[in-house]
């Protein structure tokens, strides 16, 4: 009887034991897939700061595989190409890892230009616990990376939004007062000009006179458009007609050593606009374009409807869900550079030699395309060529 008992009792406790293991798995598979569905990079390091385990998110990021990045430090996960010494986040690590040993949790946050993205780093030492068990684990520390890029380019947008608007109002209020000026003078040296008693030398002064002040007059509109507050006319205009129209003469137009290439998607582009105003941002635009590929290149020019839903991400965080008119510009010219990204609508920023240009075209494009009711996003890096994006709100 005893015998069976026994046996009855090492039966129960294997049968406990067995419910126990495959609970423990059932956790921790919820647990694996838990932080794999997680949108950060989770690693978990040793003490010499080498990965155990990492979440899926590292294939997201087009890192590698879990399975193949075991004993790789995260210096030599992110930034496998490039020389150890030559990251800033050396820097960081050898900080950090001081800071975790005292049992300091450590974070950062980044722009990261070799992997384009703004990054936010945090470290934590695990508080490992002392029994006989926990010495037998090699974790050390957790480090959880953010991608934080399209937050930080909301903030961004947001606050050049603001920062032009104020620019706006000011250049306004300049342009109104310069405008009245300009055209004193300009009206005034026109009656002078055609008096009879005004010898041929001081005629021609006059004409050199009158020339300027419609130059600077045109400056004056770029810097109204600029503002939103000049006086344009919109009516109901092909779009297609007057990109196509203006397209093929630049076919003529343009450097010898661009080509030029124009595709529209089927579909119907009436919208609400100035024609005038249209063909200020082709202007702009294309002539951007050519400046920016002086030994030759491509410009392409696209036109199609984009059409934009609750459950998507938009393109641009000002636009709203709907159907949307996409106006594109695309060169493989010289790029631009980071730092300069955020100021290329700002009136009279320039990023071409001094004398080359006003800094003035941008800033009017912008303009022009707000008081529109569009938006405008510029895609560009250093010798990898630029992409204009504009966006029509549909009638």
């Amino acid at each position: 009887m005893a015998d069976i008992d026994s046996s009855n009792n090492k039966v129960v406790q294997h049968l406990s034991n067995t419910v126990v293991v495959e609970q423990i798995e059932r956790a921790k598979q919820e647990w694996e897939v838990t932080a794999d569905a997680l949108p950060q990079l989770i690693c978990l390091l040793d003490r010499e700061g080498k990965i155990l385990r990492a979440n899926r998110t590292v294939e997201r990021w087009g890192l590698g595989q879990v399975e193949e990045i075991k004993g790789l430090t995260l210096l030599e996960l992110l930034y496998a190409d490039i020389e150890s010494n030559s990251s800033y986040f050396t820097t960081f690590w050898k900080h950090a890892w001081v800071e975790l040993n005292e049992g300091k949790q450590v974070s950062m946050e980044a722009q990261d230009k070799w992997l384009g993205r703004y990054l936010e780093f945090q470290l934590r030492r695990i508080d490992i616990v002392t029994t006989e068990r926990s010495k037998l684990s090699d974790s050390f520390a957790v480090a959880i990376i953010r991608d934080v890029t399209e937050e930080r380019m909301v903030q961004h947008i947001k606050q050049q939004n603001e920062r032009l608007a104020a620019l706006g109002q000011l250049a306004a209020g300049i342009s109104h007062y310069f405008n009245n000026i300009l055209t004193t003078i300009i009206g005034f040296a026109e009656l002078l000009n055609v008096r009879p008693d005004i010898s041929a030398i001081s005629k021609n002064d006059l004409s050199h006179i009158i020339r300027q002040s419609h130059r600077a007059a045109r400056l004056t509109a770029q810097i109204l458009d600029f503002s939103r507050q000049s006086l344009g006319q919109q009516n109901m205009v092909d779009f297609e007609v007057l990109l196509t129209k203006y397209t093929t003469n630049q076919y003529s137009n343009s450097p010898t050593n661009v080509s030029i290439e124009l595709t529209v998607e089927p579909g119907l582009y009436r919208l609400k606009a100035d024609s005038k105003q249209m063909e200020e941002v082709f202007d702009n635009l294309y002539s951007n374009a050519y400046d920016a590929m002086p030994h030759g290149g491509q410009l392409l020019v696209k036109l199609y409807h984009q059409a934009l839903s609750f459950d998507e991400l938009p393109p641009h965080p000002n636009l709203s869900v709907g159907d949307w008119v996409v106006f594109s510009v695309i060169d493989t010219g010289m790029g631009i550079n980071p730092q300069d990204k955020l100021r290329l609508f700002e009136p009279f920023f320039t990023t071409k030699e001094i004398g080359d240009g006003t800094g003035l075209g941008l800033a009017q494009v912008y303009g022009i395309i707000k008081q529109h009711g569009g938006e405008i996003d510029i895609q560009s890096r250093r010798n990898e060529g630029t992409t204009v994006n504009i966006y029509f709100p549909t009638v």
